[in-house]
């Protein structure tokens, strides 16, 4: 009986990740710095920097040259706002809204575009924080999105 009971707690245990189960068909990713459309100077920097860094964190995909990509990751930011989104009792500005309205392209390896697609992407920041920390919440939304279109193809 201790024999099964130790066997179950070896095998049976659960697995928990962060990235789940599901592969990348297109794991091999090139990524090029979007074309910033906008008035606000550094957004192209600042999310090309952090869509990297995810890509590179998440073990289902690699950064890679173009020449060995599944898939290239090409862009435009249409559009940028930031607005007031909450205030407290006094009047004053609790929150601040940054949306930014995204052209996706993805072209796989034989050049082939797969998406073109705008998407408008927005998160709240509160008012103690920066714009700059803003803009960088926002890239992070914008790389989650991107993971999970990549994902879903």
């Amino acid at each position: 009986m201790r024999l099964i009971y130790f066997t179950f707690l070896i095998f049976g245990g659960c697995v928990y990740s962060f990235t789940g189960f599901e592969k990348a068909k297109y794991s091999k990713v090139t990524l090029t710095v979007f074309k910033n459309m906008t008035v606000k100077s550094g957004l192209e920097d600042v999310f090309y920097n952090t869509i990297s860094s995810a890509f590179s964190s998440d073990p289902r995909f690699t950064l890679t040259s173009r020449k060995n990509a599944q898939i290239i990751i090409e862009g435009e930011i249409l559009n940028y706002e930031k607005i007031p989104f909450t205030y407290d009792e006094q009047g004053n500005i609790k929150e601040y809204k940054l949306t930014c309205k995204i052209k996706i392209i993805l072209v796989d390896s034989k050049q082939r575009e797969i998406l073109n697609k705008d998407f408008i992407i927005w998160i709240k920041y509160p008012s103690t924080e920066t714009e700059e920390r803003g803009i960088q919440l926002l890239g992070k939304e914008i790389s989650r999105k991107l993971i999970e279109i990549i994902l879903g193809l």
